[in-house]
């Protein structure tokens, strides 16, 4: 199983979060780097946590059950910095839907909470746009990104 690379405090974190979730009826997921890198049996600890659900309301019920410490929020972004009595550190976002006015202009972001098969056209790479879904341990890589890292090439994820 991929989580089971993760050191037994970010585990500990993550039940945490997922048990949460899971009674709030959310759906949680790891994203990005932190994905590549435990594909990759590298050690990390950026961890990328994303919400289809505002994460900043999700920290705030963790906060509530003496869970976390707040660390810093970005209302723009609807992302916060989490960090849980063991040390371990998380990043936990909202999903977006992003669009790109025109060529090489930041994007402007047009939706938050959108489904995470939205979220995901707006990353970088394809071998950042894979996912673990926290409550299911399941790896999931609509964009080939696995493939991508397996065969080391680097390709930029197509803006759809």
């Amino acid at each position: 199983m991929i989580l089971d690379k993760l050191s037994d405090d970010i585990l500990n974190a993550l039940k945490i979060c997922s048990d949460i979730a899971n009674n709030e009826q959310i759906k949680i997921f790891l994203i990005g780097g932190v994905v590549r890198d435990l594909l990759i049996d590298k050690q990390t600890l950026d961890i990328d946590v994303c919400l289809e659900s505002d994460a900043i309301e999700f920290a705030n019920i963790l906060k509530k059950e003496n869970k976390i410490e707040i660390l810093q929020i970005q209302p723009d972004l609807h992302t916060v910095k989490v960090q849980f009595s063991n040390d371990v550190i998380l990043d936990l976002a909202s999903t977006r839907k992003e669009a790109y006015p025109k060529a090489s202009y930041l994007p402007e972001i047009t939706d938050f909470y959108c489904p995470l098969s939205e979220d995901i056209k707006r990353r970088d790479f394809t071998i950042n746009s894979m996912m673990i879904d926290i409550l299911t341990n399941e790896l999931i890589d609509p964009f080939n990104g696995k493939n991508d890292l397996e065969n080391k090439i680097i390709r930029i994820q197509k803006r759809r």
